[in-house]
């Protein structure tokens, strides 16, 4: 086999053809003409590449800036329908002896805010009163260490009281637990009052609940 030689050692690729006619070929001799009489010109044209509307221009690469900067950031949603949230809830006790209407009166509350119903209210049960208000109600028990647990804890007491038959025991144990314990808002709330007869028979129990207790603060 023959060595190779010199000439086959160079590839030797097929130029292109040249445009010598038409439209292409004038406008290529016009070009070769002026650049050797030193004619030749630097087509540039600033409004070739300029936006036809400046305003709307600005406010999309504004828009673009914004996205991307907001993808930097990992958004915090709030998952309880966007409420802002001012600490806990306020605590409200519903406090008195049994049979004197203290279930009645948390479903009634709860039937107020929620228009829902409750056929056995058991627990702790938190309503949202507003956007930003949230209450929880609380039955307390008849147990002396409830009570006493209650009145350290409690915002506001609904201290329930049978019109008909008066303050019971229970009810003065639980007061001088509040005393001890910082007495916190109390709200005197009397039940039973369809059993009395006359009008004057309602106000007489009243006068005695005023002067019976701590007299007339309650």
């Amino acid at each position: 086999m023959a060595p190779p030689t010199a000439d086959t050692d160079q590839q030797v690729n097929r130029g292109h053809k040249t445009t010598k006619t038409g439209r292409g070929g004038r406008e290529k001799k016009k070009l070769l003409k002026s650049q050797k009489d030193g004619s030749a010109k630097d087509r540039h044209n600033p409004r070739a590449f300029s936006v036809a509307n400046i305003v709307r221009t600005q406010r999309n690469v504004q828009r673009n800036l914004d996205r991307a900067q907001k993808k930097e950031y990992v958004p915090l949603s709030d998952r309880r329908a966007a409420r802002v949230e001012e600490g806990p809830p306020s605590l409200l006790a519903v406090v008195g002896p049994p049979g004197v209407g203290k279930s009645t009166l948390i479903r009634s509350l709860v039937k107020l805010y929620t228009n829902h119903n409750l056929t056995n209210p058991t627990g702790p049960i938190t309503v949202c009163t507003s956007q930003t208000k949230r209450i929880t109600f609380l039955e307390c028990p008849n147990t002396p260490t409830a009570m006493l647990d209650v009145a350290k804890i409690a915002d506001l007491v609904l201290l329930c009281v049978d019109a008909k038959f008066g303050f019971e025991m229970e009810t003065f144990e639980f007061l001088n637990m509040m005393q001890t314990h910082g007495f916190p808002k109390v709200m005197g709330i009397f039940t039973h009052l369809d059993q009395f007869r006359t009008q004057k028979e309602l106000a007489k129990d009243k006068e005695v609940a005023q002067t019976s207790i701590l007299d007339g603060d309650l």
